[in-house]
Formats: C-alpha cells, sequence, structure tokens
C-alpha cells in the first residue's frame, strides 16, 4: 500500500511539474461534464464548481489574464488537464488528428454507445473513416429537401396543436421546441408519423416507438448513466418504465432496420453492384442505402466470393442513427427567439430579408441559401448559448500548445506550453464563443459576425466552434442548418 501510493504522489507532483508556469484549478476529483459540474455542490479543491464559471464562461480567463489554464487532479495523476479557449490553439488541435485524438475512453463517449459504437465516439483514423464512409453519404440533397418539408409540416402542425394561429401563447417554448424537433427526426429520420402529444401507453412489455423514443430521449442521462439490468428490475415502476423504453427502442430500431434492408433490395431500383436509386428520403433509409452501397462495393473489390466485407455492423448502423439528435436544434430555436424578443430590431431584419428573397411566395427549400440573416442569427444565438459545451482531446504525442496572456496595462504576450503525450486538452467553447480578443463585444446579439464581404454566411469566421472544427465537425451541420432557417423563415 505505501508503494502504491508512493507512487501514486509521485505521478501527481509530475503533473504539477508539467503545468507549472500555468494558472490552476486543482482539484481531488476529475469532472468535465458539465451537466455533472452545475448539480455538484461547490467544495474547494476537492469539487470547485464555482471556480469554472459555467454560466460565465470568460470570467475564469478574466481572472486569470490567460486563455489556457490547467486542472490538477488528485484522482487522475497520469496525465495533466488543459482547457484553453485560444483560437489558434482550438485550429490546431482540431485540424491535427494524428497529433491530438479522441480521449475515447472518456465518460461521454462510452456512455453515448449505449445503442452501438457511432461516428462520435470513434477515435481519429482509421475507425472514424469507416464510419465517416458510411454516414456522410446519408446527408445528400434529397436528405436535406426532407428536412424543410418536415420542418415546415411540424411548424404548421404546432401552430394547430398549440392553438397559437389566431393569437395564442406558449407558455413552455423549450418543451414545444423539443416536441417539434422530435416530431422533425420522427418523419425525416424514420419516415414514419409522429404525433405532436405522443400518449403514454400502459403496455408493460413493449411500448411504441414513438413512445419509446421520447422516453429514452427524455431520460438519456439515466439510460447512459444506469446499467440497463437495474432500470429492468428496479422496484419502482417509473423507473421500470425507463428499462421498457429503452428495450422497446432497441428492438424497434433492429427490426426497422432489416425491414428497411429488405425494402430497398425488393426494389426496382436496387442491383448488389451499383448504388440504389433513386436515394432513400429518410435518414435511416439512406444510413442502410449506403452501407449496402459500401458492401457492394467492397464485394466487387475483394470478389463475390467473399464473405465478410467492409462497412459498419448492425448495432454501428443503429448507433449512428441514434446520434441524430434534436434537442440541440430545439433548444437553440429556443434562445434564438428569446434573442429576438431582446433585439426586436432583428425580428425586422430578418422579415426584410425573407420577403426579399422569397417574395410573395413561402419560403421554399430553393431559398436556403440566399437566407443568410437568418442562418447567421442561428448561429450567433449558439456562439452565445453554447450546448456542447467541451471538445475534448488528447495529446498523441509530445507537442506544444500557443496561449495568450495579457497585463492590467494592455500589454498581450503570444507564448507557448509544452504539452506532454497522454495529456488532456479540453477546448472551452463557449469561452472561446465569448473570448473578447476573438469577437469584438462578445455579449451582444449581432448576426452580421458571420457575414463576410459579399454577405453571405461563414461558419469558419474566428475560429467558430458551435458545431466543432477541422475533420471532426458535427456530420449533421447541414441538416441541422436547414432545419432551423426552415423554423425561422416561416
Amino acid at each position: 500500500m505505501a508503494v502504491y501510493l508512493s507512487d501514486w504522489i509521485r505521478r501527481y507532483l509530475s503533473v504539477r511539474s508539467q503545468v507549472r508556469g500555468l494558472p490552476t484549478i486543482s482539484s481531488l476529483f476529475e469532472f468535465f461534464e458539465s451537466s455533472y459540474r452545475q448539480k455538484l455542490p461547490h467544495i474547494s479543491f476537492i469539487v470547485p464548481v464555482r471556480d469554472y464559471t459555467i454560466d460565465t464562461p470568460w470570467d475564469k480567463y478574466a481572472k486569470f489574464r490567460s486563455d489556457l489554464f490547467a486542472c490538477p487532479q488528485l484522482s487522475t495523476p497520469s496525465y495533466a488537464v488543459y482547457v484553453t479557449s485560444n483560437s489558434n490553439a482550438a485550429v490546431l488541435i482540431s485540424n491535427k488528428s494524428g497529433l491530438f485524438g479522441k480521449p475515447i475512453d472518456m465518460f461521454r463517449y462510452v456512455a453515448i454507445n449505449i445503442f452501438g459504437k457511432q461516428i462520435t465516439s470513434t477515435q481519429s483514423g482509421d475507425e472514424h473513416y469507416r464510419h465517416k464512409k458510411i454516414v456522410k453519404p446519408c446527408f445528400k440533397e434529397n436528405i436535406m429537401q426532407t428536412g424543410w418539408s418536415k420542418m415546415v409540416e411540424a411548424f404548421q402542425t404546432m401552430k394547430f396543436e398549440e392553438t397559437i394561429e389566431g393569437g395564442g401563447t406558449i407558455e413552455d417554448v423549450k418543451d414545444c421546441m423539443i416536441k417539434l424537433t422530435l416530431y422533425v427526426f420522427g418523419r425525416s429520420g424514420f419516415n414514419m408519423d409522429f404525433p405532436w402529444n405522443i400518449p403514454q401507453s400502459k403496455a408493460e412489455e413493449s411500448m411504441p416507438f414513438a413512445e419509446a423514443l421520447h422516453a429514452v430521449e427524455s431520460s438519456i442521462t439515466v439510460q447512459v448513466l444506469v446499467p440497463f439490468w437495474t432500470l429492468v428490475y428496479f422496484p419502482l415502476k417509473l423507473v421500470r418504465r425507463l428499462g421498457q423504453a429503452q428495450k422497446s427502442f432497441v428492438s424497434h430500431l433492429k427490426a426497422m432496420y432489416h425491414s428497411k434492408r429488405l425494402e430497398l433490395k425488393s426494389s426496382s431500383g436496387y442491383d448488389q453492384d451499383r448504388n440504389i436509386s433513386p436515394p432513400p428520403k429518410d435518414i435511416l433509409g439512406a444510413l442502410v442505402a449506403s452501407q449496402m452501397s459500401a458492401e457492394s462495393e467492397e464485394r466487387l473489390k475483394a470478389g463475390k466470393t467473399r464473405e465478410k466485407v467492409l462497412g459498419l455492423m448492425e448495432s454501428e448502423v443503429i448507433g449512428n442513427i441514434c446520434e441524430a439528435g434534436h434537442e440541440t436544434t430545439g433548444h437553440t430555436l429556443t434562445f434564438l427567439q428569446a434573442y429576438l424578443c431582446v433585439y426586436p430590431e432583428w425580428q425586422d431584419k430578418l422579415y426584410e430579408e425573407i420577403i426579399s428573397v422569397c417574395g410573395d411566395e413561402p419560403p421554399s427549400y430553393r431559398h436556403v441559401s440566399q437566407l443568410n440573416i437568418c442562418l447567421a442569427a442561428c448561429y450567433e444565438t449558439i456562439r452565445l448559448k453554447d450546448i456542447v459545451m467541451t471538445l475534448p482531446k488528447i495529446a498523441m504525442k509530445d507537442t506544444t500548445l500557443p496561449y495568450t496572456t495579457w497585463g492590467d496595462e494592455g500589454h498581450i504576450s503570444h507564448k507557448v506550453h509544452c504539452i506532454k503525450k497522454g495529456s488532456h486538452i479540453i477546448i472551452d467553447s463557449p469561452a472561446l464563443s465569448l473570448n473578447p480578443f476573438v469577437w469584438t463585444d462578445p455579449g451582444r446579439f449581432d448576426p452580421t459576425r458571420f457575414l463576410d464581404a459579399n454577405g453571405r454566411v461563414s461558419s469558419s469566421i474566428n475560429s467558430f466552434a458551435g458545431f466543432s472544427l477541422g475533420q471532426r465537425q458535427c456530420i449533421g451541420k447541414r441538416f441541422a442548418e436547414v432545419e432551423m432557417v426552415a423554423y425561422i423563415s416561416h
């Protein structure tokens, strides 16, 4: 025991020496998931929650006068942890996948594999490429058109169901936006009729798909934290229902996956040696079609007698369809409408653009590329209210990280810090988006930040990290953009 403790202390002191010269927030435990930090009590040096200034992300950097700090943690003496809001560092980390990988053993990445391995939780390199080769082709123009049309349909349904057509009001905007995006996800993701209000069945063994999806989505923290068998056999019926929801959800997805394969194979446009034509208009169908096309491609390369082909396993296809979340879009639309209330002049500017682009026609998908201010308003909302919070990476080799310090009199110094292999680096996306050295008057809602000289939207301005950066940028980014512009333009 003495030898073990001695080695633990030695490794921890080694970490302390690695971060020498940087501001630090020391703690006993590692807890970088923002949802946990917000719910824990503040205990100095144990769980120093307030020091992370989650609600005011830039405050800790202003206090440190540095856009890089370290987090020595007694519970993880094997590696140093760095947190950065430096735009140059964020771009470097995101673009150098051979130098900065994903810490796939981190809880957030292990947890999201509950339904199957998905692209977000893969390590950069061959594994990520294997997933990306299947997932990326799903988001073609026909899927974007589906996303637009289903959002318009959802908007009309919302007006009717929430009785706002004649000037009614919505008391809980967030709940309404989550319903809206779940409706779109169900219809564009699975080509299924989704009710606006999902009834709760009394079935003990199986739930309808819509109910199971809603129950799993609304209890996702419990689903990923609590083992399945605990949910199923828990004494309280309310908890057992969550286990029943997970079981039903996975069962439905597997059945839908196999049904979709059979449907595509029996379609007139199917040829095992060619792509499926016309391509499916729902995301699950597109994902299955992409997988089948990859199988056909590998079969042609390796010979038709080869049984095993590259692509994704069944569980990985299911995992990737589960990645297509809707809550981030729902929360962004909630905040966007709040900002439009606080800054009513932007309501006028959005309206003027819509009339200018669409004229007397209702906005349609063919207008989406011209509605630049609408999209810029969505970006600006994400900048001010970042939903993802942190982008964790791990150093694959010894390297350096750029950072900036400043003094009371405005003197700015650009420096580098040596990073050891195995160190964890956290891109602090909310603080990066509020960095006053990157964004002028960062607390103000101003969508023109994202417009270039020609009035076109550019998400690469100032290293905007709302959809992540580099090769691991959100693969469904364009689909989310289309959804949000469709909603706000109507």
